[in-house]
């Protein structure tokens, strides 16, 4: 009889221990509605996004480069990318948030991407232009700047 009994202590245990990851696998996985909002991002764009999070800016850096073109032109990409949001934030702090602010179609193959970039003391506003061509989705341009006009059109045009 004993052997039954820690037969299902064991069993209740292990099922509670699964029960309880799922639970903080489910709270770790939740995003806020902004965060939520990055799922309509490009993948190689929302990816970048959560590693510039947890990482930094190299490595998101280093992903995007990865879709830049032309391509003879990726580490320069890489190395002006850097230096601007370096310039931009260098008393901002830490990144806190990323956010969508819109993407617009411009033609079939050409997006505009406005992103928000949310530090503890500054915001740098950030437009990833990509196109769709013969390598598929390539960053043909971009520009960034904590001035919200140098980057993003009218306000009314944003403004939904």
């Amino acid at each position: 009889m004993q052997f039954f009994q820690s037969k299902a202590l064991y069993a209740a245990l292990f099922f509670f221990s699964l029960f309880s990851i799922g639970i903080q696998a489910q709270e770790n996985t939740e995003l806020s509605p902004q965060m939520a909002e990055l799922k309509k991002l490009p993948s190689f764009l929302r990816e970048g996004s959560f590693i510039y999070l947890q990482q930094g800016v190299n490595q998101a850096v280093n992903l995007w480069k990865n879709h830049y073109a032309p391509s003879r032109y990726k580490e320069e990409f890489s190395r002006v990318f850097r230096e601007r949001m370096r310039e931009l934030t260098n008393d901002s702090g830490d990144l806190i948030k990323v956010e969508l602010i819109r993407e617009r179609k411009i033609t079939n193959s050409l997006r505009a991407y406005y992103l928000l970039f949310g530090y503890e003391d500054g915001v740098v506003f950030v437009r990833f232009d990509l196109y769709v061509g013969g390598e598929g989705l390539q960053i043909v341009g971009y520009k960034l700047d904590s001035d919200m006009t140098e980057v993003l059109p009218g306000y009314m045009e944003v403004a939904d």
